[in-house]
């Protein structure tokens, strides 16, 4: 490929059609006989030495034209000029580069694009402006605003974590019906998180129930962190006050890596807990109980069934585990929850 001078302004593709209208048809004499001098140039275009005014002008722009589009150089007075097939394919690799490179950013743009779409549906920002999350106050609120935002953006998978029944009795069972409406419609499930001592109270087994009567997949485990929602696909509410036990004041967050984040924090809580209502074997809930140093009775009391039946699930936990004593079963337990 012809090397330019450095000080060489060469004109992209995309800036060429004024040149080419303009000067297309003085090319070809010029190519075919290759003049060595700007005068011998301007001789074929029509101007010779001794023109002068108007004809000469527009000769010399003409030869400018071409030199300011890589067709010619001019060095101390002499004229080269370039081979049109190496000039154009130079011209047309730099245009190539250049529509990569946008074909490259409109590509970034349209992967952004369903997370650009839901900020959209999700909020009510001025406009160019992108939501990323936003402060309510009160449960009320944060339930209807909820309701609002799964209208507007269908949930994916939404899961809670609540340490505390309290809001459970308060804000979701008076709503149970429109839960359960929109769980139907909406063709995905809920799940919730709880803490074991939601097994203490009869009131507290009463709404557990009627959570899993309506689909809802409930799970309860010994240690939670705090109250928090998340659903990967659309985002996380967070308590102001971290740790605190239900939701009061909350920040709903809509940006990605922090929605991964909390789904991640989710998915680890949810294997240490159990499902309830029991499942066949029943044990997993007798060791749960029993690591947090309920006797037997206490246990049997809690799950509703006799204490024969728990020292019975205890020995079959023996059995899964090939142990010969609770000291033993305890520690095995333990090891593989860790």
């Amino acid at each position: 490929m012809a090397q330019f001078p450095e000080t060489q302004d060469h004109i992209r593709v995309g800036r060429l059609q004024p040149f080419v209208r303009a000067y297309a048809d003085a090319l070809v004499p010029l190519m075919r006989v290759r003049p060595t001098s700007r005068d011998e140039a301007a001789a074929l275009l029509g101007a010779g030495e001794a023109s002068a005014g108007e004809a000469r002008a527009d000769a010399d722009a003409t030869i400018d034209g071409l030199i300011h589009a890589g067709f010619a150089v001019e060095t101390d007075g002499r004229l080269e000029f370039i081979a049109p097939e190496t000039v154009i394919g130079e011209l047309a690799a730099a245009q190539l580069e250049h529509e990569q490179r946008v074909l490259g950013d409109l590509v970034d743009l349209i992967s952004g694009l369903p997370e650009l779409s839901r900020a959209w549906q999700l909020g009510a920002a001025p406009a160019g402006q992108e939501i990323q999350g936003e402060i309510t106050q009160g449960a009320d609120t944060a339930m209807h605003r909820w309701f609002e935002i799964a209208s507007r953006v269908p949930p994916g998978t939404p899961s809670a974590v609540l340490p505390d029944m309290g809001w459970i009795h308060e804000h979701v069972i008076p709503m149970i019906g429109n839960l359960q409406e929109a769980l139907g419609a909406g063709g995905y499930e809920i799940r919730y998180l709880f803490h074991h001592s939601a097994l203490d109270r009869a009131e507290d087994r009463e709404a557990l129930d009627a959570l899993v009567g309506i689909g809802i997949r409930v799970r309860l485990a010994p240690r939670l962190p705090s109250w928090f929602y998340v659903d990967q696909r659309v985002m996380t509410a967070l308590p102001t006050t971290w740790g605190a036990d239900s939701p009061v004041g909350m920040a709903m967050i809509y940006a990605t890596p922090v929605v991964h984040a909390m789904h991640t924090l989710f998915e680890s809580l949810w294997a240490t807990g159990v499902p309830y209502p029991q499942t066949s074997d029943g044990w997993q809930s007798v060791l749960e109980l029993l690591s947090e140093g309920k006797t037997d009775e206490h246990v049997a009391e809690i799950l509703g069934i006799g204490v024969r039946t728990v020292r019975r699930r205890i020995a079959d936990a023996m059995d899964a585990y090939g142990t010969t004593s609770r000291f033993e079963l305890g520690a095995a337990w333990a090891a593989g929850r860790a």
